[in-house]
């Protein structure tokens, strides 16, 4: 859309990774939940790798601590009080969500839904918004899958372009 729009989503959920341990398997390794918080938050970190030098050449090393995947985070290590090694996913059970309970709800026709909010700004035209709305809105329709709708429900620029030819 043009710069002369601000876009503003509602309704959208923030997503979440849930780490639920099973207490029995949590109380055998002796952590205490703080410092297994910790350990998953310092994995996820990128720290200096230190260089190697090869002759007259000298490789940096750069290693990326970032998850890039839930099996990232089922598989982080950590040692028990009785020193075996274990995986995160040995003692607590892992899974991808959404905020819960949901802050920002967004109802279309009673259907749980998105709204996009398109504001025109100062010295934009309103007509020429909505003809470019309706562009982009025929554009996803088309690349979107089968049960995901788009429905302009409040249409300011038909309201302006009626009022002009009035």
């Amino acid at each position: 859309l043009p710069e002369a729009a601000k876009v503003e989503i509602g309704g959208a959920q923030k997503e979440q990774i849930y780490v639920e341990f099973n207490d029995a398997k949590f109380a055998e390794t002796g952590f205490t939940k703080a410092r297994l918080a910790d350990i998953i938050s310092k994995t996820n970190i990128i720290i200096p790798g230190g260089d190697v030098h090869v002759g007259d050449r000298k490789i940096i090393l750069e290693p990326t601590g970032n998850f890039e995947q839930i099996e990232d985070i089922h598989n982080i290590i950590i040692s028990s009080k009785q020193g075996r090694i274990l995986r995160l996913k040995d003692i607590a059970n892992i899974r991808h969500g959404y905020e819960e309970p949901q802050k920002r709800i967004a109802k279309i026709n009673g259907r749980p839904g998105l709204s996009i909010a398109v504001n025109l700004k100062k010295e934009g035209n309103i007509i020429l918004l909505g003809k470019q709305i309706d562009q982009k809105i025929d554009e996803l329709k088309k690349i979107y899958p089968y049960g995901v709708e788009f429905e302009r429900v409040a249409s300011q620029d038909v309201v302006v372009n009626e009022s002009v030819n009035d």
